[in-house]
């Protein structure tokens, strides 16, 4: 699960408002994740958790950091074609067996970029955010299992894996408004857009 905020304008106090507990408490409801991360620079937020069910969900850190480049990803799901996506990226078999799903997904975003939904196998929601170039790509699987929600509006975007998380995230109070969701500026609550997904090729 996870939660961002990006300042689409240079206006880093947007992402100091954010009241970390309230968006937490949100994105598990029923218990408490087994990991937890906060990343943030001037311009972008991003919080993300991880439920310890498989060995390969069991990261160390998050959200989970390219050194080299900066880039910040929170990874939620389930991938069903590590061995393929590995040998793809000619990553050694001993080698995958170490890697978490976020780290896999890391390394096929260097890859592939905007393509990354393509090419992956599972229920999963993402976000991959570059904080030099001031820019969050946003994908989910193409049947939507895993939700992801987000708000455009006043120079603000913000996303989250459930929709209480995201009406935790001041200043885009979030009202119902004849069966929608909607913000005080009249800007929809969304879900993603589905991304078409095709098996990779061997």
């Amino acid at each position: 699960m996870f939660a961002g905020l990006l300042s689409l304008l240079p206006a880093p106090a947007a992402a100091q408002t954010v009241d970390a507990s309230a968006i937490s408490a949100a994105l598990s409801p029923f218990h408490r994740p087994d990991l937890e991360g906060l990343w943030q620079s001037p311009r972008l937020w991003l919080m993300a958790q991880r439920v310890y069910n498989a060995a390969a969900s069991r990261d160390t850190q998050l959200p989970c950091r390219c050194p080299e480049t900066g880039v910040v990803l929170a990874f939620w799901g389930r991938l069903d074609n590590r061995a393929e996506l590995a040998a793809r990226l000619d990553l050694p078999s001993d080698t995958l067996q170490t890697l978490t799903d976020n780290q896999l997904v890391m390394a096929a975003w260097h890859r592939w970029q905007e393509s990354l939904p393509e090419q992956l196998l599972g229920d999963f929601a993402l976000a991959v955010a570059d904080p030099l170039r001031h820019r969050v790509f946003l994908a989910r699987d193409a049947f939507g299992v895993k939700p992801l929600y987000y708000v455009l509006n006043a120079g603000l975007l913000a996303f989250a894996t459930t929709a209480s998380a995201l009406r935790r995230i001041e200043p885009l109070t979030l009202t119902p408004d004849g069966g929608r969701e909607r913000t005080r500026a009249d800007a929809p609550l969304v879900p993603a857009a589905r991304r078409p997904t095709r098996r990779p090729p061997s």
